[in-house]
């Protein structure tokens, strides 16, 4: 088990499955501790100041529930937020236009319709013309062009 009521996650999903690595940092700050009867000492999870950002350190095979809390965690923490809509089956991936635009592809991987969160869609979808539709068809892909630069 990691820690207790990490990123409101019990039980199975702080469960470390497979591998632990017995990590004893020096500079790191502690984000979670094995709570085993023969390694209590040890860090589980540990974030340390790197350059001008920052490195999370997992140190065993975590649950898919405290992976995607980890790594939302992390995402936050460097400024990246993501609508909780914007998750699998509905795949977002944005760039850069040579223009300076922000552009976001939105793909859905399902054979449902599947809702779009505002702040994603709005802008021009490119493969259109016109504004953003607020959902995606099936198997479907939308490429949108920011208004905002």
């Amino acid at each position: 088990m990691v820690g207790s009521d990490l990123y409101g996650l019990s039980g199975k999903d702080l469960e470390a499955r497979w591998w632990m690595e017995f990590l004893k940092p020096t500079t790191a700050k502690v984000i979670a501790r094995f709570e085993h009867h023969s390694w209590p000492n040890y860090a589980a999870i540990t974030r340390n100041s790197y350059g001008k950002g920052e490195v999370t350190y997992i140190g065993f095979m975590p649950s898919d529930a405290l992976i995607e809390g980890v790594l939302t965690d992390t995402a936050k923490r460097s400024g990246v937020v993501w609508p909780d809509a914007a998750q699998y089956p509905l795949i977002v991936r944005s760039g850069i236009l040579t223009n300076g635009s922000r552009v976001r592809y939105l793909l859905n991987y399902s054979p449902e319709n599947r809702s779009v969160p505002k702040e994603l869609i709005d802008g021009t979808d490119l493969l259109t013309g016109k504004h953003a539709a607020s959902s995606i068809g099936p198997w479907g892909v939308v490429i949108v062009e920011s208004r905002n630069k």
